[in-house]
Order: C-alpha cells, then structure tokens, then sequence
C-alpha cells in the first residue's frame, strides 16, 4: 500500500504465537509461544479449535464445528 501511495516502505514486525501442523489424520504437533510443544491427539484437538476459531463468520464456524464434532463422535463408535 505504501508504494502504491508513493511512500516509503517500513519494516513490519511479527510475532508468532505458535505453529500448528498436521502430522496425519488424527495426529499433530503444536508449538505455543516457541515454549510449549504438544504432539499426538491433544496437539490434534488444539489445532483443530484454533482453526474453527479462525473462521470468518460464526455462521461458517458452527457449521465446521458442528461438522467437525459429528466426525469425531462418529469414529469413536466407529472404533469399538
């Protein structure tokens, strides 16, 4: 935007507060603040909340997590 503006560009600064990455179907790892690291089912969870959090409209995010929720309940029975 700046350029575009005819300005002069500035550094941004970012920070992280975390990384979040899918290992499998139901496993992944979680880094929070470059402190704490969670792997396996609760990694898989945190990232899953985190992006149903992420979504751009509560409509869309009931509808994941409603979607989401019925898929998890429904492989637990699936299991036994």
């Amino acid at each position: 935007m700046a350029l575009s503006e005819g300005e002069s560009l500035t550094p941004a600064h970012v920070r992280l507060r975390g990384v979040l990455m899918k290992l499998g179907l139901d496993e992944s790892v979680v880094e929070i603040f470059d402190r704490y690291e969670v792997k396996g089912k609760l990694g898989h969870l945190i990232r899953q909340g985190v992006y149903l959090e992420m979504l751009p409209t509560p409509v869309r995010n009931f509808k994941a997590t409603t979607e989401w929720l019925t898929n998890e309940i429904f492989e637990q029975f699936v299991k036994t």
